[in-house]
């Protein structure tokens, strides 16, 4: 495996793949991830052959310093240049989320999958703006494409639509998908916190971001609707297209209120389809009432409920938002390449 991206989630990424040694060895797979690319640099195991608990050491080594800086990484690198040349069977495609062009994976993703190269991807950027153009490639090549780690992570929701929805249609998803916001209205709601406080006291206990824009004005939320509203009814849901609010504006007596009539304020994100079957979707703090699966959801935690036609009403919780929960999610989708 080529990993394209070395911050917080690809390094989870390797120490996973190293705990997991066993419980894959014994579903008969050997994971190995033989290069390890960033913007500026390349490590790779000197036999192609790495050994996980050595690539987990290089993780952790990474989390203490510059990655640029550590010895035997070749300089002058960058995705690109490692996707054509390391020869890698299979890219793990973990850079930063960028939700305004979606580089640099999308470059990533069209050469790789141009090439045949299957890949596993952790943001949503590319895959919001050009999931049609990136599968139809992927399709020429017969390559294979796989983001479940994008659609909320540890939380399968892409899995369940795919595989646990198979042979039934879903006509509404209700979700938590953002743990980061979800555990600021916790914060605000059990502790009396305003949202500067609960947002300080998120980022200090590494759950937000030193930019947290995405998270809690709601884009985050509106793009995991997107991908799941675009794959469930083959559709073209865009960004543009989803209503979005935010939580900046929440207030302790906005929670408070919510309380005094027996609901929870949750960041809800809400896909279905109208009558002639267009897709909506909206993104907005909501007060739940108590009987709503998605009001017992705190904390960092998520979970979505799907409303289908034959299968009823399935619920799937937890999933709390993390760096090795990310990376878990990424391992599940090589899992599935893999077979």
């Amino acid at each position: 495996m080529l990993l394209v991206g070395f911050g917080p989630v690809g390094r989870a990424f390797a120490q996973v793949v190293a705990r997991q040694r066993a419980l894959l060895s014994d579903r008969g797979l050997d994971l190995r991830i033989t290069a390890i690319a960033t913007s500026k640099v390349l490590w790779r195991a000197a036999d192609g052959r790495a050994d996980p608990d050595g690539v987990a050491a290089v993780a952790e080594a990474a989390a203490r310093a510059p990655f640029d800086s550590m010895p035997g990484v070749e300089r002058g690198w960058n995705g690109l240049r490692a996707i054509e040349h390391v020869g890698a069977d299979l890219l793990v495609e973990a850079s930063p989320t960028n939700l305004t062009d979606g580089e640099p994976a999308t470059s990533h993703l069209r050469l790789a999958l141009s090439k045949g190269i299957s890949a596993a991807v952790a943001g949503k950027g590319a895959l919001v703006h050009h999931l049609p153009e990136l599968r139809a490639t992927a399709s020429r090549s017969g390559a294979r494409l796989r983001f479940g780690a994008a659609t909320a992570a540890a939380l399968p929701t892409l899995d369940l639509v795919e595989f646990g929805l198979a042979g039934a249609q879903i006509e509404r998803v209700d979700g938590v998908l953002n743990g980061t916001s979800n555990h600021i209205l916790t914060a605000m709601r059990r502790d009396g916190l305003d949202f500067a406080a609960a947002l300080r006291d998120a980022q200090a206990r590494g759950i937000a971001e030193a930019d947290p824009t995405l998270d809690v004005d709601g884009w985050d939320t509106a793009a995991k609707l997107v991908l799941l509203g675009n794959h469930a009814w083959s559709t073209d849901l865009r960004l543009a297209d989803v209503e979005r609010r935010g939580i900046r504006d929440v207030t302790p007596a906005d929670l408070a209120a919510a309380a005094a009539g027996g609901r929870t304020l949750r960041l809800l994100g809400s896909l279905w389809r109208e009558e002639d079957g267009r897709p909506r979707a909206r993104v907005a703090p909501v007060a739940l009432e108590p009987d709503h699966p998605m009001a017992h959801v705190d904390g960092a935690e998520k979970g979505a409920t799907f409303v289908t036609d034959t299968l009823g009403r399935i619920t799937v919780s937890g999933g709390a938002s993390s760096p090795v929960g990310a990376a878990a999610a990424l391992l599940r989708d090589v899992i599935h390449l893999s077979h």
